[in-house]
């Protein structure tokens, strides 16, 4: 028998495995390249569990977009709070990321 605990990890996994999949296909395409089909195919899921998941493709859109502006939120603060002329030894690597997770 599975326990509550392992069922809701399994769970936040899928889910996970869905928003990483979403982005990936904004990366891609724009927010108008999310397909449930696709995105169920590269998180390994079958389409109706995704509806499992979230209620709609705007629901996993507005999760996405919620999650790249935190994500540049965090972005700015680290830029902002660090000297001018020492910048942090990450903000190459932010910088891309933030670049990636921006829609086309």
């Amino acid at each position: 028998m599975t326990s509550a605990g392992s069922r809701a990890e399994q769970k936040r996994h899928t889910r996970s495995l869905i928003v990483a999949a979403g982005r990936e296909a904004v990366a891609a395409r724009g927010f108008a390249g999310l397909v449930v089909r696709e995105i169920a195919r590269e998180a390994g899921i079958v389409p109706t569990a995704f509806y499992r998941h979230f209620d709609s493709l705007d629901a996993l859109a507005t999760e996405l977009a919620a999650g790249s502006a935190a994500e540049l939120a965090r972005l700015v603060d680290t830029l902002v709070g660090a000297p001018a002329a020492d910048p942090p030894a990450d903000w190459p690597p932010l910088v891309a990321d933030a670049a990636a997770a921006a829609p086309q």
